[in-house]
């Protein structure tokens, strides 16, 4: 991590990412952690750097990755918030409905971790915004 108005940020969590894809975390220490959760941070950093620069596209193929390389290595909790970003992405893209529905697939899944609230808060969030 470096400060926010590093010029290189996204580049740095870029290199991260793809150098560090595949590592396993130590869990002996962590009752909850699983050996997949730091490339979910890494993902998390680069996919909402991703965002603020208007690339959505890139911040769901991002999650995407994760999500279908790596998804039994992390924790489901962890999941929750990658799906979470994946919606908010289709909804920077201005695709309400796949918003709407990824969050409710997400719910459906990790509606009992410790993120539903988060979840919830989302799809409300993205329910009472009218269709563009």
């Amino acid at each position: 991590h470096v400060v926010r108005d590093y010029p290189y940020r996204r580049e740095m969590a870029r290199f991260g990412y793809e150098r560090y894809f595949a590592y396993r975390q130590r869990t002996d220490n962590c009752a909850n952690c699983m050996v997949g959760d730091t490339t979910q941070g890494l993902a998390q950093n680069l996919s909402q750097l991703y965002l603020d620069a208007g690339r959505a596209d890139d911040a769901i193929a991002v999650c995407r990755r994760l999500v279908d390389e790596r998804a039994a290595d992390v924790s489901p909790y962890k999941l929750a918030e990658t799906w979470d970003r994946i919606a908010w992405a289709h909804w920077q893209k201005g695709e309400r409905q796949r918003a709407i529905e990824i969050t409710r697939e997400a719910l459906a899944r990790y509606g009992g971790t410790v993120r539903a609230d988060e979840l919830r808060r989302t799809l409300a969030r993205f329910e009472a915004e009218p269709a563009r």
